[in-house]
């Protein structure tokens, strides 16, 4: 599979990435959460993306938040980077929410449009969160 060879290529590099998620009682597959190297340039050259990508029949039930939770708290442990990003479509209300709980804040000036993803495509247009480093 390209997703898991690019993800196991990335822990490889980097020493984090993606990690599946999945629900204890039943085992099923909920999706991924993890840091990854962003593709983009967005404050520095050095970007860190906190993401997450969940089956929307996992939607809304705390699985995102509390594994970027945990993976916040693991990067302010374990990297010494000064700030983190994170980014998603426009329109895509229910991540932009979870980045402002996580204690992300929307940079509108840093918005773009996504290479990726054809101009005229609603999910085109990406805003931007970032969180710093925490003090002490």
């Amino acid at each position: 599979n390209n997703l898991i060879d690019r993800i196991t290529e990335h822990f490889k590099i980097h020493g984090f990435g993606l990690w599946a998620l999945e629900e204890k009682e039943s085992k099923l597959f909920v999706g991924f959460t993890g840091l990854l190297s962003s593709p983009f340039s967005i404050k520095s050259n050095d970007e860190i993306e906190i993401g997450w990508r969940i089956a929307r029949a996992f939607w809304r039930r705390g699985f995102a938040f509390e594994a970027a939770s945990a993976w916040l708290e693991w990067f302010w442990a374990n990297t010494n980077h000064s700030h983190i990003i994170s980014f998603t479509s426009e329109i895509n209300e229910p991540s932009r929410c979870l980045m402002e709980k996580l204690g992300l804040e929307h940079q509108p000036i840093l918005a773009f449009d996504h290479p990726k993803i054809p101009k005229n495509d609603p999910l085109c247009r990406h805003v931007v969160y970032t969180k710093d480093r925490p003090d002490g």
